[in-house]
């Protein structure tokens, strides 16, 4: 009886040890997944299969990155700034422009010089980039500068143009003529000097500043000669609203032939008809009193 006792206890302890490492069995797996043991991914961790996610501010896929605002323009060019200072280029006619300011504060373009274009026959635009041209800047097509200019044959200006600078077309020996729009008030200092091949300038009837006779460019009123187109040709009668004929205006016109003074004329400068080498006829009015030094000089 007593070892009968003594198998019942052996048993019993054997059992309570496999029920004892069962439960230890059970609680060492209670952190791992169901399927295979494999890890939850965390948040912010790498994907499915160990690529990572892409954080926001990175590189587009593939690797490049995205252009911020404020950039350049597509290609890595810079866009010009209106009124900036810097030069702008017509892209027909190739003339090169400056946007400026009037005394309102109101945008307008300049041409500043012949830039880029090819052509001898120029024909100033009204526009530039949806700016009134209104300028011929000072020294825009001196061949002192340019000897590209030089070369320049006609000019012809629109009626939005109101100002031709200084020495604007100082020395253009090839230029023969110059048409003037309607809207052109004031003509500065020396802007056709030296012009030796200018035979004549042509003034559009609705301009109110500035006439044109047998080539030669007057005020409106006709009192007063501005310009003579030093390789006139011809001809030439003088209008009766002059009353007279300043120093050396027609000084060099050796294209000249003939010229005829009205009688409202009284006075006629010195040197008025110097190197005129071609002139074979002069008449002169009743009105004249008064006739200065070396008046036929050759």
């Amino acid at each position: 009886m007593k070892k009968f006792l003594m198998l019942i206890t052996v048993m019993l302890c054997v059992l309570c040890g496999a029920l004892a490492f069962a439960a230890c069995d059970k609680g060492s797996n209670a952190g791992n997944t169901g399927n295979g043991g494999t890890q939850t991914e965390q948040p912010g961790g790498q994907t499915p299969g160990g690529s990572q996610t892409e954080q926001p501010g990175e590189q587009t896929p593939g690797g490049t990155q995205t252009e911020q605002p404020g950039g350049q323009t597509p290609g890595g060019e810079q866009t010009e700034q209106p009124g900036s200072g810097g030069t702008e280029e017509n892209e027909t006619e190739g003339l090169q422009y400056q946007v400026r300011k009037d005394e309102a504060g109101n945008e307008y373009a300049a041409v500043v010089g012949l830039g880029t274009a090819l052509d001898t026959d120029i024909v100033i635009p009204s526009a530039f980039r949806d700016l009134p041209v209104k300028e011929i800047g000072d020294w825009a097509f001196d061949a002192t500068m340019d000897a590209r200019n030089g070369s320049l044959t006609s000019i012809s200006i629109p009626e939005s143009v109101t100002w031709i600078g200084n020495g604007a077309f100082r020395s253009c020996s090839g230029l023969t003529s110059v048409t003037i729009g309607s809207g052109l008030t004031s003509i500065g200092s020396f802007a056709f000097e030296d012009c030796g091949g200018l035979e004549r300038f042509i003034v559009d009837e609705a301009n109110t500043a500035y006439s044109s006779q047998d080539g030669v460019l007057y005020d409106k009123a006709q009192t007063q000669m501005i310009e003579v187109p030093q390789a006139i040709k011809g001809a030439v009668t003088i209008p009766d609203s002059m009353t007279s004929i300043g120093n050396s205006v027609f000084r060099g016109c050796s294209g000249l032939t003939s010229i005829t003074i009205p009688d409202n004329v009284t006075s006629i400068e010195s040197f008025a008809f110097k190197d005129c080498s071609g002139l074979t006829s002069v008449t002169v009015g009743s009105g004249v009193t008064s006739i200065g030094m070396y008046l036929l000089l050759f």
